[in-house]
C-alpha cells in the first residue's frame, strides 16, 4: 500500500494500529514517507491540511466525544480557516 500511495502522489496518510492501540501520521519526504512527530499533548497534526488534528489517545475510548472535541478544536484554528 505504501508504494501505491507514493506512486499515486499521496502527501500524507494515517495508520491506526488496533492491535496496540496507536496511530502514526506519515508525510511524504524527499526519500519517501516519514513519520511526523506528535505535537503538544501527543496530538498528531496534518501539514497538508492545517488544523486537521488527531488525538490518538481518544481513538480507542468508547464513544466519540473526546475524539470529536479534539477535531473541532483543530478546525477552529486560524491555520484551518
Amino acid at each position: 500500500k505504501k508504494k501505491d500511495d507514493e506512486a499515486a502522489g499521496v502527501q500524507e496518510y494515517v495508520v491506526i494500529r488496533v492491535a496496540d492501540a496507536t496511530a502514526e501520521w506519515f508525510r511524504r519526504g524527499t526519500d519517501g514517507f516519514v513519520e511526523l512527530p506528535s505535537g503538544k499533548g501527543g496530538m498528531l497534526q496534518s501539514i497538508v491540511f492545517p488544523g486537521i488534528r488527531l488525538d490518538p489517545k481518544t481513538l480507542f475510548v468508547p464513544g466519540f466525544t473526546r475524539l470529536a472535541a479534539a477535531t473541532r478544536k483543530g478546525l477552529a484554528t486560524p491555520e484551518h480557516a
